[in-house]
């Protein structure tokens, strides 16, 4: 059976980004990650075989920091099991409190 990779739709990224008021986390600190509907289509499209992962729009997810760019906006490698075996990547999300953003933990 041939391999058909599910395409990845980026998500959409301001024009202009806002200026982040903090400095950026720390490559290899870990945020949670809110997921977005966009998400959870893109990873169903990937864990066909795996029925037992349920996920939820707005779900908080912990997530390693990746990379770090301009404006906030951060790349994440998203743990979707609490053994981390199953991930999900989030590539330039903002911080921010909404699904599809991710926040740094609180003190």
């Amino acid at each position: 059976m041939p391999f058909n990779p599910v395409p990845v739709t980026p998500a959409p990224v301001p024009e202009t980004p806002a200026e982040p008021t903090t400095p950026p986390p720390a490559i290899g600190s870990t945020v949670t990650y809110l997921l977005a509907a966009e998400d959870l289509e893109l990873i169903a499209g990937q864990q066909e075989a795996d029925s037992s992962l349920v996920l939820a729009v707005g779900q908080a997810c912990p997530a390693i920091v990746t990379g770090t760019s301009g404006g906030g906006l951060a790349n994440l490698k998203v743990q979707l099991t609490e053994e981390g075996d199953v991930t999900f990547w989030a590539l330039l999300r903002p911080e921010g409190a909404e699904p599809g953003t991710w926040a740094r933990p609180s003190a």
